[in-house]
């Protein structure tokens, strides 16, 4: 899990210097700040993008990932302990990852009533090799609205995809307009157990990562409504 913080307390935007990626620890860099941390068998990253200008306002944004357990009914007990946790750190956006489905992200968001949760967008990528959907998916909740959303897997490209992928989800938050990417590349189930990875699978995560820097290049390329600011956070299998 980690947290993110952009921060201005300037009444108009001012110039900022671009963000970078951090890792354990907390860093300041001009009005963002945010602390990461090892989660799981992966990495949870977290990297802020800064345009020309910072926030007015504060928004607060924590990466979670749920971590499906295998056992009947568990689920159930990892939304309580999400929950909990959640409402303590009253995140504005939520970027899950290991998530089942829809209906479990509308189940975390009724869980941390009384704010008021949406579920922007959920993925329904299919394991690769089955076709059947994934168990482990990636969502954003917030509580605004999105005004642009997708997801996408990650592709195969002649070679065993990596468990997940990234969604996406862009918000107008007051006079800022403001993207996420929520992204699963490989630390889910699929590769639990193995203390090793072959070169295939990767080879197979940096082509993700490839891919996640394309989708970071076409959003800033839009020519209307385009984002001002960036945040991709998720996680990693180890090995990137």
């Amino acid at each position: 899990m980690a947290t993110t913080m952009l921060d201005a307390t300037a009444a108009s935007p001012t110039p900022c210097p671009a963000g970078d990626l951090r890792g354990r620890g907390t860093r300041g860099l001009g009005n963002p700040r945010y602390a990461s941390a090892c989660q799981f068998a992966g990495l949870a990253l977290v990297l802020v993008i800064l345009g020309p200008s910072c926030f007015a306002d504060t928004i607060r944004v924590t990466t979670w990932n749920l971590e499906l357990a295998p056992a009947a009914g568990a689920n159930g007990n990892r939304i309580k302990d999400a929950a909990a946790a959640l409402k303590e750190l009253n995140p504005d956006v939520i970027l899950l990852q290991q998530v089942r489905d829809w209906r479990m992200c509308g189940q975390l968001a009724q869980a941390l009533k009384p704010a008021a949760y949406s579920v922007l967008i959920c993925s329904s990528f299919r394991d690769s090799r089955t076709g059947a959907l994934s168990k482990e998916q990636v969502a954003i909740l917030a509580k605004g609205k999105a005004y642009f959303s997708w997801s996408e897997a990650w592709r195969a490209e002649g070679r065993a995809a990596p468990v997940g992928g990234l969604s996406f989800g862009a918000l107008q938050i007051g006079a800022q307009r403001v993207g996420f990417f929520s992204v699963q590349a490989g630390a889910g189930s699929a590769d639990a157990g193995g203390s090793g990875q072959s070169a295939g699978r990767q080879a197979a995560q940096v082509a993700s990562v490839g891919q996640l820097l394309e989708q970071v290049r076409s959003v800033t390329n839009w020519m209307t409504n385009r984002v001002q600011v960036l945040l991709v956070a998720g996680t990693f299998g180890p090995g990137l």
